[in-house]
């Protein structure tokens, strides 16, 4: 079994912060980041109210779920309630975020290296929409034979892939960020198999390529598709032979969170299961895929993680939204001694999402905590160099 993973570099103390200076990196990486401000979630929940009650809108019901307390409309209504509430803390343009997260990484790294970022999108437009199990189709009718839906997707060069407001707001905003910080930004596409057009998108190659402006795909399969439903495996397909890299969120807690989810009467935590990969992983051993958050919050999926990592050449993980002292020491502790943990476990903040989860954090803190001179016990400057730099750009190949 292979050693751990090393950089040979000289490590100083710079005020409060950790000065590092390396003789094999040349940048940091934010390997897991959000972007996106209120303005996505308001946009795309209101084009899911006006679906609805067109409807338009192929929604949860009593027949999918008899224990679902809500009409789609009302329950509609509750998550904007609850998006205001949240709004105090989102207010700023994804530039902004950007420029934020930015200064506060130059900051806490202290080093004069180039901060660079992998930015993932989301697709919210089908949580209340009926979830898919394995080797499931989406039942959705033909909306992009709509006048208007040719007309957005010849603007938006999408190739018929539905278009819902806050989900065409961020792809225009992620876009546009990447051309005016190149080489800096490398957003991760959102892929929900329920949107109509979005996997032929994808395979088309333009929107998600080596070259950008989208460099990789983001899964989010909690929000209400198994991991093998049907169309997906075309996209596992198409990554593994054009070495595409895939995140996908694994932890039980997220998007929805879980008041939502409990308002809702809906939990569909379990799909983000790593153990539904398996299938994937023995189909397409190369696949270049981050099993996002190390299954924090489950053990057992944890356990998987690192399994998948010594069976399977391409298999990463990282450790965004870590946002307690003890939970970067008690991963360090259980995990690090296994050689393909070292080799492949990212950095990465989740910001800004970190903010909503974990009211009252901040990003000097959460730099701090994974620092062993702040918080012994976390990585040391050597293991952070690589966590932040050198894997990363493996991963982005």
């Amino acid at each position: 079994m292979a050693a751990p993973f090393s950089v040979t570099l000289e490590l100083r103390i710079f005020g409060n912060y950790i000065e590092v200076m390396p003789n094999s990196i040349d940048c940091r990486f934010d390997a897991h980041c959000h972007l996106f401000n209120i303005k996505y979630l308001e946009l795309e929940l209101a084009h899911i109210l006006k679906d609805a009650i067109a409807g338009d809108y192929e929604h949860r019901n009593a027949s999918d779920d008899p224990t679902f307390p809500h009409d789609p409309i009302s329950s509609i209504h509750s998550v904007m309630g609850w998006l205001e509430e949240l709004k105090k803390g989102l207010l700023e343009s994804d530039e902004e975020h950007w420029l934020t997260l930015q200064t506060a990484a130059q900051k806490a790294w202290a080093d004069g290296l180039p901060v660079k970022a992998i930015p993932l999108m989301m697709d919210v437009y089908y949580l209340f929409a009926k979830s898919l199990g394995p080797n499931e189709r989406a039942n959705v009718h033909e909306r992009q034979s709509n006048l208007w839906q040719k007309v957005l997707s010849f603007i938006f060069g999408s190739n018929g892939a539905y278009h819902s407001a806050g989900f065409d707001f961020e792809r225009k905003n992620m876009t546009q960020l990447v051309h005016k910080y190149p080489g800096t930004l490398f957003p991760f596409f959102a892929v929900d198999p329920r949107r109509p057009g979005v996997i032929d998108e994808v395979l088309r190659g333009k929107t998600v390529s080596k070259n950008g402006p989208f460099y990789g795909i983001k899964l989010y399969p909690r929000l209400g598709y198994h991991p093998q439903c049907a169309d997906l495996w075309r996209i596992y397909a198409w990554c593994e032979i054009n070495h595409i890299p895939i995140i996908t969120h694994t932890d039980e807690i997220g998007f929805p969170p879980p008041p939502l989810e409990q308002l809702l009467h809906i939990n569909e935590g379990e799909l983000g299961n790593p153990a539904n990969y398996a299938d994937i992983l023995a189909k397409h051993p190369n696949l270049v895929i981050d099993f996002a958050h190390f299954g924090m919050s489950n053990a057992t999926w944890a356990e998987q993680i690192a399994i998948f990592m010594e069976k399977f050449p391409a298999v990463y993980s990282d450790l965004a939204c870590y946002t307690s002292a003890e939970a970067v020491r008690n991963f360090k502790r259980k995990f690090w001694s296994r050689p393909m943990v070292a080799q492949r476990t990212m950095f990465g903040t989740d910001f800004d999402v970190m903010l909503a989860v974990a009211p009252g954090s901040t990003l000097d803190n959460y730099y701090r905590d994974f620092s062993e001179i702040h918080n012994p016990g976390a990585f040391s400057a050597e293991e952070l160099a690589a966590m932040s730099c050198t894997i990363p750009k493996a991963f982005l190949r």
